[in-house]
């Protein structure tokens, strides 16, 4: 589960700004096995999902696009509606 790759993360913030070249080389191949070793890939956003398609190329449909509770429980998951406590 990740809610964004290391591609993305590169100029984003402050603590991945000022990465030597190699330690960003080696983070975006560390992201690119884990996502080559695994059978699905669960991103919190679609943000994330179009990154892992796009830059490590991996097939969509082996990335799931996936909403976290606060999402689920507002579209009225979990038996609990809108609005309501």
């Amino acid at each position: 589960m990740a809610d964004a790759t290391f591609q993305q993360l590169q100029g984003y913030y402050d603590s991945f700004s000022n990465l030597a070249p190699y330690n960003i080389q080696q983070g975006i191949e560390l992201d690119r096995k884990a996502f080559d070793n695994a059978a699905h890939c669960m991103l919190a956003s679609d943000w994330a999902k179009q990154s892992a398609v796009t830059d490590y190329h991996i097939h969509e449909k082996r990335s799931l696009y996936s909403h976290l509770a606060p999402t689920l429980i507002l579209s009225g998951c979990f038996g609990i509606e809108k609005g309501k406590k």
